[in-house]
Protein backbone atom coordinates (compact mmCIF):
# COMPACT_ATOMS: atom_id res chain seq x y z
CA UNK A 1 0.00 0.00 0.00
CA UNK A 2 2.74 2.55 1.06
CA UNK A 3 4.27 1.97 -2.40
CA UNK A 4 1.41 2.61 -4.35
CA UNK A 5 1.02 5.64 -2.44
CA UNK A 6 4.25 7.00 -2.77
CA UNK A 7 4.13 6.05 -6.64
CA UNK A 8 0.77 8.11 -6.93
CA UNK A 9 2.56 10.98 -5.13
CA UNK A 10 5.16 10.50 -7.83
CA UNK A 11 2.86 10.35 -11.02
CA UNK A 12 1.31 13.91 -9.53
CA UNK A 13 4.50 16.18 -8.63
CA UNK A 14 5.72 14.83 -11.92
CA UNK A 15 2.07 15.95 -13.52
CA UNK A 16 2.82 19.22 -11.98
CA UNK A 17 6.21 20.15 -13.70
CA UNK A 18 5.19 19.19 -16.76
CA UNK A 19 1.12 20.47 -16.91
CA UNK A 20 2.04 23.93 -18.53
CA UNK A 21 5.03 22.75 -21.06
CA UNK A 22 4.40 24.71 -24.08
CA UNK A 23 2.57 27.16 -21.84
CA UNK A 24 4.58 30.05 -21.84
CA UNK A 25 2.21 31.95 -19.56
CA UNK A 26 -0.79 30.92 -16.81
CA UNK A 27 -2.73 33.88 -17.01
CA UNK A 28 -6.68 35.00 -16.03
CA UNK A 29 -9.07 36.84 -13.49
CA UNK A 30 -7.99 38.44 -10.61
CA UNK A 31 -9.60 39.57 -7.44
CA UNK A 32 -8.45 40.51 -3.77
CA UNK A 33 -10.26 41.81 -0.89
CA UNK A 34 -8.89 43.46 1.93
CA UNK A 35 -9.92 44.45 5.49
CA UNK A 36 -8.83 47.60 5.29
CA UNK A 37 -9.55 50.33 2.42
CA UNK A 38 -6.99 50.32 -0.32
CA UNK A 39 -8.35 54.48 -1.81
CA UNK A 40 -8.73 56.58 1.43
CA UNK A 41 -7.78 59.43 3.03
CA UNK A 42 -4.56 60.01 5.35
CA UNK A 43 -6.53 59.98 8.98
CA UNK A 44 -8.27 56.59 7.84
CA UNK A 45 -4.93 55.05 6.57
CA UNK A 46 -3.59 56.30 9.57
CA UNK A 47 -6.26 54.52 11.62
CA UNK A 48 -6.42 50.93 9.74
CA UNK A 49 -2.40 50.86 9.04
CA UNK A 50 -2.14 48.35 12.09
CA UNK A 51 -4.41 45.20 12.82
CA UNK A 52 -7.53 46.38 10.79
CA UNK A 53 -4.97 45.59 7.80
CA UNK A 54 -4.56 42.05 8.26
CA UNK A 55 -6.94 39.97 6.48
CA UNK A 56 -7.32 39.33 3.13
CA UNK A 57 -8.99 37.18 0.38
CA UNK A 58 -7.38 36.64 -2.98
CA UNK A 59 -9.21 34.80 -6.38
CA UNK A 60 -7.43 33.53 -9.44
CA UNK A 61 -9.55 32.54 -12.11
CA UNK A 62 -7.34 30.25 -14.47
CA UNK A 63 -8.63 31.34 -18.42
CA UNK A 64 -5.60 29.69 -20.22
CA UNK A 65 -4.42 26.23 -21.45
CA UNK A 66 -5.79 22.60 -20.20
CA UNK A 67 -6.87 24.30 -17.01
CA UNK A 68 -9.33 27.26 -18.02
CA UNK A 69 -11.72 27.76 -15.85
CA UNK A 70 -10.73 26.54 -12.78
CA UNK A 71 -10.19 28.61 -9.70
CA UNK A 72 -7.87 29.18 -6.47
CA UNK A 73 -8.92 31.28 -3.42
CA UNK A 74 -6.50 32.08 -0.86
CA UNK A 75 -7.54 33.37 2.86
CA UNK A 76 -5.22 34.72 4.50
CA UNK A 77 -5.34 36.53 8.26
CA UNK A 78 -1.66 38.19 9.57
CA UNK A 79 -0.25 38.99 13.02
CA UNK A 80 -0.20 42.60 11.49
CA UNK A 81 -0.61 44.64 8.24
CA UNK A 82 0.08 42.73 5.12
CA UNK A 83 1.20 44.60 3.51
CA UNK A 84 3.62 47.02 6.01
CA UNK A 85 6.00 44.89 7.64
CA UNK A 86 7.34 41.20 7.36
CA UNK A 87 4.06 39.93 9.80
CA UNK A 88 3.66 36.44 10.24
CA UNK A 89 0.35 35.13 8.84
CA UNK A 90 -1.73 31.98 7.79
CA UNK A 91 -3.99 31.27 4.52
CA UNK A 92 -6.38 28.91 3.98
CA UNK A 93 -6.08 27.62 0.00
CA UNK A 94 -9.26 26.41 -1.72
CA UNK A 95 -8.68 24.42 -5.23
CA UNK A 96 -11.73 23.95 -7.52
CA UNK A 97 -13.14 20.44 -7.29
CA UNK A 98 -13.70 20.40 -10.92
CA UNK A 99 -10.18 20.05 -11.23
CA UNK A 100 -8.81 16.63 -11.60
CA UNK A 101 -6.28 15.26 -8.81
CA UNK A 102 -3.42 15.92 -10.77
CA UNK A 103 -4.94 19.33 -11.59
CA UNK A 104 -5.56 20.12 -7.75
CA UNK A 105 -2.10 18.58 -7.10
CA UNK A 106 -0.37 21.29 -9.75
CA UNK A 107 -2.12 24.26 -8.66
CA UNK A 108 -1.49 23.42 -5.49
CA UNK A 109 2.03 23.30 -5.85
CA UNK A 110 2.19 26.16 -8.53
CA UNK A 111 0.35 28.65 -6.36
CA UNK A 112 2.22 27.71 -2.59
CA UNK A 113 5.20 27.69 -4.18
CA UNK A 114 4.48 31.44 -6.15
CA UNK A 115 3.16 32.64 -3.16
CA UNK A 116 5.01 31.32 -0.48
CA UNK A 117 5.92 34.46 1.10
CA UNK A 118 2.39 36.09 0.77
CA UNK A 119 0.77 33.01 2.31
CA UNK A 120 3.37 32.49 5.23
CA UNK A 121 2.23 29.14 7.02
CA UNK A 122 0.18 27.30 4.49
CA UNK A 123 -2.94 25.90 7.14
CA UNK A 124 -4.97 24.13 5.27
CA UNK A 125 -5.11 22.76 1.50
CA UNK A 126 -8.86 21.90 0.61
CA UNK A 127 -10.38 20.83 -3.19
CA UNK A 128 -14.49 22.88 -2.69
CA UNK A 129 -16.76 24.18 -4.96
CA UNK A 130 -15.29 27.67 -6.12
CA UNK A 131 -17.99 29.76 -7.96
CA UNK A 132 -16.36 32.60 -9.79
CA UNK A 133 -18.65 34.92 -11.72
CA UNK A 134 -17.68 38.19 -13.74
CA UNK A 135 -20.49 40.29 -15.74
CA UNK A 136 -17.86 42.29 -17.88
CA UNK A 137 -17.75 44.77 -15.21
CA UNK A 138 -16.46 45.59 -11.78
CA UNK A 139 -18.96 43.48 -10.47
CA UNK A 140 -17.39 40.09 -9.32
CA UNK A 141 -18.75 37.53 -7.37
CA UNK A 142 -16.48 34.29 -5.36
CA UNK A 143 -17.98 32.08 -3.65
CA UNK A 144 -16.89 29.02 -1.38
CA UNK A 145 -20.16 27.23 0.35
CA UNK A 146 -19.86 27.97 4.09
CA UNK A 147 -16.63 29.50 3.60
CA UNK A 148 -15.96 32.74 1.76
CA UNK A 149 -18.39 35.42 0.31
CA UNK A 150 -16.65 38.37 -1.90
CA UNK A 151 -18.44 40.80 -3.99
CA UNK A 152 -17.14 43.86 -5.92
CA UNK A 153 -18.62 46.49 -7.82
CA UNK A 154 -17.79 50.14 -8.74
CA UNK A 155 -16.86 52.71 -6.27
CA UNK A 156 -19.67 55.82 -5.92
CA UNK A 157 -18.98 59.46 -5.06
CA UNK A 158 -21.26 58.57 -1.75
CA UNK A 159 -18.06 56.31 -1.04
CA UNK A 160 -15.80 58.64 -0.89
CA UNK A 161 -15.05 60.36 2.92
CA UNK A 162 -16.04 64.40 2.11
CA UNK A 163 -13.07 66.15 4.00
CA UNK A 164 -10.50 64.08 2.91
CA UNK A 165 -7.99 64.10 0.23
CA UNK A 166 -7.85 60.20 -1.29
CA UNK A 167 -4.88 58.28 -2.19
CA UNK A 168 -4.33 54.62 -3.30
CA UNK A 169 -2.06 53.50 -0.64
CA UNK A 170 -1.76 50.46 -1.03
CA UNK A 171 -0.48 47.65 -4.61
CA UNK A 172 -2.33 44.43 -4.92
CA UNK A 173 -1.15 41.66 -2.71
CA UNK A 174 -0.32 40.00 -5.94
CA UNK A 175 2.97 41.25 -7.79
CA UNK A 176 1.40 39.16 -10.83
CA UNK A 177 -1.64 41.31 -10.96
CA UNK A 178 -2.82 44.06 -12.87
CA UNK A 179 -5.76 45.66 -11.37
CA UNK A 180 -7.92 48.61 -10.21
CA UNK A 181 -9.18 49.37 -6.96
CA UNK A 182 -13.01 48.85 -6.65
CA UNK A 183 -15.49 48.83 -3.87
CA UNK A 184 -16.26 45.65 -1.84
CA UNK A 185 -19.45 45.17 -1.07
CA UNK A 186 -19.41 41.91 0.48
CA UNK A 187 -15.88 40.11 2.32
CA UNK A 188 -17.18 37.07 4.47
CA UNK A 189 -15.11 34.58 5.80
CA UNK A 190 -16.94 32.30 8.01
CA UNK A 191 -14.48 29.42 7.64
CA UNK A 192 -13.09 28.01 11.07
CA UNK A 193 -9.03 26.87 10.04
CA UNK A 194 -7.56 30.24 10.60
CA UNK A 195 -9.02 30.64 14.78
CA UNK A 196 -10.93 34.10 12.93
CA UNK A 197 -14.41 35.09 10.89
CA UNK A 198 -15.08 38.13 9.43
CA UNK A 199 -17.69 40.19 7.59
CA UNK A 200 -16.17 43.46 6.31
CA UNK A 201 -18.90 44.97 3.46
CA UNK A 202 -18.71 48.51 1.57
CA UNK A 203 -15.43 49.64 1.89
CA UNK A 204 -12.96 50.85 -1.25
CA UNK A 205 -11.29 47.69 -0.36
CA UNK A 206 -11.16 45.53 -3.26
CA UNK A 207 -8.60 45.11 -6.39
CA UNK A 208 -10.07 43.41 -9.80
CA UNK A 209 -8.39 43.04 -13.19
CA UNK A 210 -6.55 40.38 -14.35
CA UNK A 211 -2.97 38.16 -13.32
CA UNK A 212 -0.07 36.73 -15.48
CA UNK A 213 3.32 34.84 -14.94
CA UNK A 214 5.03 32.15 -16.09
CA UNK A 215 4.30 28.55 -14.46
CA UNK A 216 8.28 28.18 -14.73
CA UNK A 217 8.56 30.58 -12.54
CA UNK A 218 6.79 28.58 -9.70
CA UNK A 219 7.26 24.97 -10.54
CA UNK A 220 10.39 23.05 -10.58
Amino acid sequence: MSRHIFGLALVLTLTASVAFAGSPTLWGDYVETRSNHLLAGGCTYSAEAGSDANQAVLAWRVGSGDMAGLSVVAVILGKGNLQLGNHERETVLYIDEKATPAQQETLRQLFATRYAALFGTLKKVASTPIFFENDGSDRYAVHVPGQVEIATRTIRASDHEPACDRIVWYTPLSSDATASVVATSKHVYSGGDLGAIWNIPNKRSAYVGTFSFSPEMAVR
